[in-house]
């Protein structure tokens, strides 16, 4: 297993009572695992490179990694229905998330967990959006590489409270 599948692993796994959590929101809360570790520390969670599209950052690498881990029978994929939308949702293996502990550590498990706690209760087209409001998005034009510069993850308890009222407004927000 390599250090990208175990970081799927365990956020699928950390998802696995989340409602809403489909593969948009993996590469969203995938992105802004990267983005605040970077921040952190100056260096790079995933080791991968992040393409801005038009629905948010996506990291190509990990579409390959998922591939790998359903043919191995690491994490299942259901279809689900959200918002009258069709969208894959997954599960992990017991077996497969006790295997992350060898590539990775305490710290970097702690880490997704801070990650995804906060936003467990969005769904993925709001974490996306708040995804593309990171310096750097703006720079990148759609299909290149999203550039990690200084700045500070922005958790939902620091978003001003106008942005909250319009999100939830907007109906973005189950």
């Amino acid at each position: 297993m390599n250090r990208l599948q175990a970081i799927l692993i365990q956020l699928i796994h950390l998802s696995a009572e989340d409602a809403s959590f489909c593969h948009a929101k993996l590469q969203g809360v995938l992105f802004l695992a990267e983005f605040d570790w970077h921040q952190k520390t100056a260096a790079s969670f995933t080791g991968e490179t992040f393409v801005a599209l038009e629905q948010g950052p996506i990291c190509p690498a990990a579409e390959s990694a998922l591939s790998s881990l359903l043919a191995d029978g690491s994490v299942s994929a259901a279809e689900r229905h959200f918002n009258q939308l069709r969208a894959k949702s997954y599960a992990a293996s017991k077996s497969a998330v006790d295997r992350t502990r060898q590539s990775l550590s305490d710290a970097e498990r702690e880490h997704l967990k801070s990650v995804i706690s906060p936003f467990s209760n969005w769904d993925a087209k709001n974490l996306l959006r708040l995804a593309q409001q990171y310096p750097g998005w703006e720079e990148a034009a759609y299909g290149e590489s999203v550039p990690l510069p200084e700045g500070r993850l922005v958790r939902p308890e620091h978003i001003p409270q106008f942005m909250q009222e319009a999100i939830h407004e907007s109906g973005v927000v189950q």
